[in-house]
């Protein structure tokens, strides 16, 4: 399949790439399939009308200046014409999932990966770029940090100012860490919760609240002050 790049060079994408066997996610809009060693590439559905889903070439240039890890990499922005302002596909670093629970890792690994999130809300949030789209099947938990993906539906938004951007952002991101970490006692905790009569919803809010982000890192680190890792504080409420 024949692409071009943001230099409108074409790149020839072998035919074999998009299929099944290939293949590691797909949605209605396209699919995710292996590209290379270290690389992925997503394929948008060609067959269905999903355009606004779709990355724009101003957004692709906003997220390729930004450099952190907790942000996904996008290497290359592909459309199959000339000059096309939305992009048929992207390729990307892979992220291989971490299988284990990453509450038992040391803090610092939730510490870092949450400051560095927070760190993307304020650079998106200044150039007036809204998520609209975070959950968790957005967020990747590698052995080294958490990655946020899938940026097609974020979007400039012109008509509030950057600061209240920012704190729905912020929240934004609460709210998705709050079911990560959810997710995450629900599957290796609960029990253990369940002889304390705590709640799991409980147990997430101590980490992170729903209704608002603000001093949240300041509160994370403080909370977490003692702990070797992070379910260590849940399990001294």
């Amino acid at each position: 399949m024949l692409f071009y790049d943001r230099e409108e060079k074409q790149l020839e994408i072998p035919n074999e790439i998009f299929s099944k066997e290939n293949q590691i996610s797909h949605g209605n809009c396209g699919g995710v399939y292996y590209y290379g060693t270290n690389s992925c590439i997503k394929y948008y559905n060609q067959e269905h009308n999903y355009y606004f889903n779709r990355l724009d070439d101003s957004l692709y240039d906003i997220l390729n200046d930004i450099n952190n890890e907790s942000l996904v990499n996008i290497k290359n922005y592909l459309t199959l014409k000339r000059k096309n302002s939305k992009a048929d596909a992207y390729i990307m670093d892979y992220y291989k999932p971490y299988p284990l629970d990453i509450l038992e890792l040391p803090k610092e690994y939730l510490l870092n990966s949450v400051y560095n999130l927070y760190a993307i809300s304020k650079t998106l949030s200044v150039k007036n770029i809204r998520f609209n789209d975070i959950k968790i099947k957005n967020l990747i938990t590698t052995a080294d940090s958490i990655v946020l993906i899938d940026p097609d539906r974020w979007e400039y938004e012109g008509m509030i100012g950057c600061r209240e951007i920012h704190n729905n952002n912020d929240i934004d991101i609460n709210a998705v860490l709050n079911n990560l970490v959810s997710s995450y006692l629900t599957k290796f905790h609960l029990e253990d919760l369940q002889r304390k009569n705590l709640t799991v919803d409980y147990a997430a809010s101590k980490l992170f609240k729903l209704t608002s982000a603000k001093r949240e890192m300041k509160v994370l680190t403080k909370r977490l002050e003692g702990c070797t890792k992070t379910i260590d504080y849940i399990y001294k409420l």
